[in-house]
């Protein structure tokens, strides 16, 4: 029998900067020097400046990739660590759809569809053309290499698959290099207050 324990600690304002989840288990052990033995330790910051907010590219109808890409991002990492191979490849490509549109949103105001394949032909005819106030996120190495990226596989319709369609092996990948998507590009245009 799992147990857990959260704790949330708030470093400035009102949402908690860090958190720390510990599953506990029937060998879990409080060692002689006070550490907890066999458990497991989630931490996760929410270092990101804006994370958590409206963006400024919400959308009238509630659209919102970059605060969509943020959620979904956590949620592919988390559904891969529970052994949700297939829940984790499938949101992975939402979070790749999520940051390509958020380009394309910031640089044609429109969103392309769903399909990567697609989409990336359209950021790497952004990121060709000099000047674009894309160039620099749409140039980056995770975005340039997704052609080549299984994620690149991804449409919607996964979600009709029957579980284990995708291997734990290829959904470790599809996660990767999601996680390295966002970071080339959401991460980014925050840092650089772009969003």
């Amino acid at each position: 029998m799992l147990s857990t324990c959260k704790l949330q600690a708030n470093l400035e304002g009102n949402e908690p900067d860090v958190n720390l989840v510990v599953k506990t288990t029937p060998h879990s052990r409080v060692t002689s020097s006070g550490l907890l033995s066999h458990c497991r330790v989630r931490l996760t910051t929410q270092s990101t400046p804006g994370r958590g907010k409206v963006s400024k590219l919400a959308q009238p109808n509630g659209d919102d990739f970059p605060e969509a890409a943020d959620k979904l991002v956590d949620d592919s990492a988390i559904l891969h660590g529970g052994n949700r191979h297939d829940g984790a490849a499938y949101l992975a490509g939402y979070v790749v759809e999520c940051c390509l549109k958020t380009i394309l949103l910031l640089e044609t105001k429109t969103t392309w569809g769903h399909h990567l394949t697609n989409l990336t032909t359209e950021i790497s005819r952004l990121y060709s053309i000099a000047g674009t106030k894309t160039a620099k996120y749409a140039s980056a190495p995770a975005v340039k290499q997704l052609p080549a990226s299984p994620v690149i596989q991804w449409n919607p319709d996964m979600r009709y698959r029957s579980a284990g369609s995708v291997s734990p092996a290829a959904a470790a990948i599809w996660v990767h290099d999601a996680k390295a998507v966002y970071d080339a590009t959401i991460v980014e245009m925050r840092l650089d207050g772009v969003i």
